[in-house]
């Protein structure tokens, strides 16, 4: 390779590897979201607790993007038999 396409190539990678390092500094969607209040009937408090606490036993992290939800009873209103 010439020392010109030597060069092009540096500087193409050190400008891609600074837009992508720029991008992760950003934070994302999530860099300002506030956690969802536990204490609400539809999470699943106790899943949460147990998931953390073992990620933090075995030296993990979790994210929570969507904490878990209990299942509702299905009602069955059909008009029956």
């Amino acid at each position: 390779m010439g020392v010109v396409m030597r060069w092009t190539m540096l500087v193409s990678l050190v400008v891609i590897c600074t837009g992508m390092s720029g991008c992760a500094g950003m934070g994302g969607p999530l860099a300002g979201a506030k956690p969802v209040d536990l204490a609400s009937d539809d999470v699943d408090a106790e899943k949460v607790a147990t998931v953390n606490q073992w990620a933090q036993a075995h030296g993990a992290t979790v994210l929570w993007i969507n904490y878990p939800t209990r299942p509702h009873p299905r009602s069955d209103s059909g008009g029956g038999n």
